[in-house]
């Protein structure tokens, strides 16, 4: 949407259409800010925050500004200000007031798809040759939705030079238009699924949708921050391996309440910044235990009981000892105790840097189960269970070589 760094337009606001003023659009880090002359004639009535701006920029056409925070006002001979608007809809044509807007088409390009997918490049000392396009789509006949997964390459060439680049988009087409709370949480369930599947997800480039009044496509903006930086995959699963099973897996985050709720939460360790590792070990048993309160029948709803219930997928994903499980439960729930209930009696607990690598397994165990309520191939469960066992016993082994601390660890 925005290629460039700064563009020049004007701004007025809703109510005053003919009180037109000059502004300049830079995007820093991320942020849309505009820099502009456009304020109250009443200089105490300056809002915090204005619902709603329009402008018209060089390039770029009509854009709607909502949520627009004021950054800076200055007061001097002539006055001034900067607001940063939270979302930004863009349509060469026309003004959008994206509060009554429905539609039931949109798309979004990025968000990672094209380092999920296996479509390459193939090329020897002779050749390049590339498949110009694929396409993926599905219904969900409960929402009135088919969404497509679609890929292709893009060239550009020169005399010097030929760039090729891998692409990708979502697209969601509705039976009956939406409204933009809607489709914001349609495109957040979407991105979450993926991160879950793959993890790594990025922002998106661009967010367009059709308008239905005139057929025309417009584009939103906004700062997309979720999963940013995140580096850690639950499962990494291969675009072709799982492709079969998208329908039902979109299916239920989009429909499933239950499903959504456990992703989410699974999800919460990935959020932008550092967790401690006792902060991640309570996030992994909290959604731990919800996961079973919402899938396992047991007659009492005690931790003790969920990690028993789990023996044989702990022991599998784990690779520890059956003859150690018992002690390695009875470890989980005083860690939990402490940590949770503030059990400060309870010494028989795992050490913080123990408390990272229960947390991925705790994580890893509920991502297992959910994958296995879509009758998941046995070749995805093995390879997860492979990477789950590698990462519990080989990396926790190494890296506790590499944090070895002659103090601390005494």
């Amino acid at each position: 949407m925005f290629n460039k760094a700064k563009y020049q337009g004007e701004l007025w606001f809703p109510e005053c259409s003919e009180e037109k003023r000059y502004c300049i659009l830079t995007i820093v880090n991320n942020n849309v800010e505009l820099e502009t002359n456009l304020v109250p004639s009443d200089p105490y009535s300056q809002k915090n925050v204005h619902p709603l701006i329009f402008g018209a920029f060089n390039g770029l056409g009509y854009i709607t500004f909502v949520d627009c925070k004021l950054g800076l006002d200055s007061t001097g001979i002539i006055r001034s200000a900067v607001y940063i608007p939270k979302y930004s809809f863009t349509h060469p044509d026309h003004v959008i007031n994206p509060k009554n807007l429905q539609i039931n088409k949109f798309r979004v390009a990025g968000i990672g798809l094209e380092k999920w997918t296996n479509f390459r490049f193939e090329y020897d000392n002779n050749l390049l040759s590339t498949k110009s396009q694929q396409n993926h789509s599905f219904d969900i006949k409960q929402l009135g939705l088919e969404i497509k997964l679609n890929f292709w390459i893009s060239s550009s060439v020169s005399i010097e030079q030929i760039n090729l680049k891998k692409c990708g988009n979502i697209e969601f087409l509705f039976n009956s238009p939406i409204n933009m709370r809607e489709v914001l949480d349609y495109y957040i369930k979407a991105k979450k699924l993926i991160q879950f599947l793959n993890g790594k997800t990025d922002r998106f480039s661009f967010f367009n949708f059709q308008c239905p009044e005139y057929g025309t496509w417009g584009a939103m903006y906004f700062k997309d921050l979720l999963f940013k930086d995140s580096k850690f995959e639950y499962l990494s699963i291969d675009f072709d391996k799982i492709l079969d099973h998208l329908p039902l897996l979109f299916t239920k985050m989009l429909t499933d309440e239950k499903f959504y709720f456990c992703v989410n939460r699974l999800l919460d360790n990935q959020v932008e910044g550092q967790l401690t590792h006792s902060k991640r070990f309570t996030n992994s048993i909290s959604t731990f235990e919800g996961y079973c309160k919402l899938n396992i029948e047991v007659k009492n709803l005690k931790l003790s009981n969920y990690l028993k219930k789990n023996q044989q997928d702990i022991l599998a994903l784990s690779g520890i000892n059956e003859e150690y499980f018992d002690e390695f439960c009875s470890k989980i729930i005083s860690s939990r105790d402490y940590y949770v209930h503030a059990n400060m009696k309870n010494n028989n607990v795992f050490s913080d840097f123990e408390l990272l690598y229960i947390s991925f397994l705790l994580d890893i165990l509920v991502a297992f189960n959910l994958l296995k309520q879509i009758d998941i191939s046995q070749d995805i469960l093995n390879m997860i269970a492979y990477r789950s066992r590698e990462n519990y016993n080989g990396m926790q082994s190494f890296n506790r070589e590499l944090r070895q601390d002659t103090f601390l660890d005494n």
